[in-house]
């Protein structure tokens, strides 16, 4: 084959060095890695994995082969016009860095089941820009959100994480009210599953108000403490208030039936976010309604039901969420309390159960 003219000349001679069968080469190390690449690069753009940034691990390594064996060859036998070559190829992540999320915007992508549910509802930033582009470099996001989130606070507030995802929420919170003295005097803290009567005694102090961050990976602490305490959403944060103590909530059981239709409002388990259900029955006897999880923070969600069926006191029903997700809900009417399980039909290892009581 004859060798194109300049300045094709150095990519032609490193992309024919890589291929099977070519002067020098002991295995197909082109035919083997460039189409594993392709295969990883789709999935990973197109984000039809459950988990988009671990699906970056298997192209990260085809990746790191690649470019180990093409500046291998550079040094060995290359010449100036490789050596540029290969360190603008090098350089060129930075590029797809910025230009990766806008490209899947453009192409109408939207986060998969996994992604969309594994991050916290009072994460403070664009999720598809989290997941595409690592440079966090000169970024005011963290301040922004740190100035936000403690105008939320009364004086004298306890914040503590409950896990230890929710710390990075804390980081920025703890420098603007420690080191530079923004905002009201608050304390901040981290608790493990083994810290439950600290975190019990934290609630009961009436004096001092109670605020979560960090439910997502959820901790079994909170929701043992879901039986007597709400979590009220106050911007990024949860506050902790007794049941007694929500207004305007209906929050404890009551013997007395109650029709489906009308507003409930309760929690999901084992998060612990908020979730209300408006639920209304049509002349012809058919239901329809609205789903909101995380009603009045800082990242609210609804969703529609598009099929409900109710069967003496049980209820089958199904919920979209912005055409993304389809979670399918199964529950029992126990006087004013609705209690069942939901399942996310995207990805069915993400499941839970709630509560919500007649309004």
């Amino acid at each position: 084959m004859a060798k194109p003219r300049a300045p094709l000349a150095p990519l032609y001679s490193f992309l024919a060095g890589l291929t099977p069968g070519a002067p020098g080469v002991k295995s197909p190390v082109f035919g083997l890695i460039f189409p594993l690449f392709v295969l990883y690069s789709a999935l990973v753009v197109t984000l039809q994995l459950p988990a988009p940034l671990a699906a970056y691990v298997p192209a990260w390594v085809l990746i790191s082969i690649a470019v180990g064996y093409g500046w291998w060859k550079v040094l060995a036998d290359g010449g100036w016009r490789d050596y540029i070559l290969a360190l603008v190829l090098s350089l060129s992540p930075v590029l797809i860095y910025r230009v990766a999320p806008w490209a899947v915007e453009r192409l109408q992508q939207e986060p998969r089941a996994g992604s969309f549910l594994s991050l916290a509802f009072e994460v403070p930033y664009d999720p598809l820009t989290h997941l595409l582009n690592p440079d966090r470099r000169n970024s005011p996001d963290a301040r922004a959100f740190a100035q936000a989130a403690l105008g939320e606070l009364p004086p004298g507030s306890r914040v503590v994480a409950v896990s230890r995802e929710g710390e990075l929420f804390l980081a920025p919170l703890r420098y603007l009210a420690e080191v530079e003295k923004v905002g009201p005097e608050v304390s901040f803290a981290t608790v493990t599953p083994s810290d439950e009567s600290q975190l019990r005694e934290w609630a009961s102090n009436e004096e001092e108000p109670l605020f979560l961050v960090g439910l997502h990976p959820p901790n079994p602490i909170v929701e043992r403490l879901l039986d007597r305490y709400h979590l009220v959403p106050v911007g990024p944060f949860f506050r902790v208030l007794t049941k007694e103590s929500v207004p305007g909530r209906v929050l404890t059981d009551a013997e007395q039936p109650t029709l489906l239709a009308g507003e409930w409002h309760g929690y999901v388990l084992p998060q612990g976010y908020p979730v209300s259900f408006s639920i209304r029955e049509a002349p012809d006897g058919t239901f329809s309604g609205q789903v909101v999880l995380n009603e009045g923070g800082s990242q609210p969600s609804e969703g529609t039901f598009t099929r409900i069926s109710p069967i003496g006191s049980s209820l089958v029903a199904r919920v979209t969420y912005e055409d993304r997700l389809n979670i399918h809900l199964d529950a029992e009417l126990q006087g004013n309390r609705l209690e069942g399980t939901w399942l996310v039909y995207e990805a069915q290892y993400l499941q839970g159960s709630f509560r919500a009581w007649k309004q």
